[in-house]
This record gives C-alpha cells, sequence and structure tokens, in this order.
C-alpha cells in the first residue's frame, strides 16, 4: 500500500551560521510555530512565511527542509493545485520561493 506523509514546518534560516545551513523550525502543530509564524510575518510586513514543507513517500524523504522557501502560500498554491486536479502522473512545477537550487522543481513522476 501506497503511503504519503505530508507535514508543514514554519521556520527560517540561521544567518549567523553560515557557512552551515541551519534552519530553527517548528512543525505547525507545535505551540512555538504560531509565535514563530506571527515574527517572521511582522518582519516581512505580512508578505512572506518562511517554512518548508516536508513530503514522504513509501517512506522516501521526496523534499524537505532542504527546500526551505520563503513563500509557505506559493508551494501550498502548487501543491494544492496537484491534489484538487487529482494527479494523472504529469508533472507539474513547485515552487520554492528564494530558494535558488530548488527554485522551481517538477512533482515527481508517482502515483498518488
Amino acid at each position: 500500500m501506497d503511503t504519503l506523509k505530508i507535514e508543514t514546518f514554519i521556520g527560517e534560516e540561521n544567518l549567523n551560521a553560515f557557512p552551515d545551513l541551519v534552519i530553527e523550525s517548528y512543525p505547525i502543530s507545535n505551540p512555538l510555530a504560531i509565535e514563530k509564524a506571527q515574527k517572521i510575518l511582522e518582519e516581512n510586513e505580512g508578505d512572506y512565511l518562511c517554512g518548508f514543507v516536508s513530503l514522504i513517500y513509501n517512506g522516501v524523504m521526496i523534499f524537505g527542509e532542504e527546500q526551505i522557501t520563503e513563500s509557505l502560500l506559493d508551494t501550498w498554491w502548487d501543491l494544492i493545485y496537484i491534489f484538487n486536479s487529482h494527479y494523472d502522473g504529469s508533472r507539474h512545477r513547485i515552487v520554492f520561493l528564494d530558494n535558488h537550487p530548488y527554485k522551481k522543481i517538477s512533482w515527481p513522476k508517482f502515483k498518488i
């Protein structure tokens, strides 16, 4: 049986940890995520909410912390489009805003 696990994390890169990538993040089920989200939204004048979506398919990480985005809403917009269009195995673009290596990737070809 195929399994799909999706979890959203609120967080941002710790720029003081350069050159290492250190992300302080909380799953949205954690009450600290609310405080973190409010802080990030205040810093960005309500325009951007940083974080990442973890997607695990049959125990294999498809994307996660490395695909941190400056706009979780854009990333979720793409995911919702895929899920609402009754995914048929074709490729779809997913945006991870301001994450150069992963700025735009395609939804993998697997059946959900």
